[in-house]
C-alpha cells in the first residue's frame, strides 16, 4: 500500500486548535492528527505550553455549549 506524503508541519498546530475548538480532547486530537497524516504529532503537542493552550480552547468550547448558571 503506498504511503501518503506527510502533511506540512506548519499546519499541525492550527489543525490541533481547530479540533480543540470542536470539543475533541487531547488524546483524540493526537489520534485524529495521526490519522490525517501529520507526522511527529507527539513532539509537536508534547510541551506543557501547547497542552495548556489547547485545554483552554477546549474548556471554552465545552463551556460555550453549557447553559449559563
Amino acid at each position: 500500500m503506498p504511503q501518503r506524503p506527510a502533511l506540512p508541519t506548519s499546519d499541525i498546530i492550527a489543525r490541533a486548535f481547530e479540533l480543540a475548538a470542536a470539543r475533541h480532547g487531547l488524546d483524540e486530537i493526537r489520534t485524529r492528527l495521526k490519522q490525517e497524516g501529520y507526522s511527529n504529532v507527539d513532539a509537536h503537542l508534547g510541551g506543557p505550553s501547547i497542552k495548556s493552550d489547547l485545554r483552554k480552547v477546549l474548556d471554552r468550547a465545552r463551556g460555550a455549549e453549557s447553559p449559563a448558571g
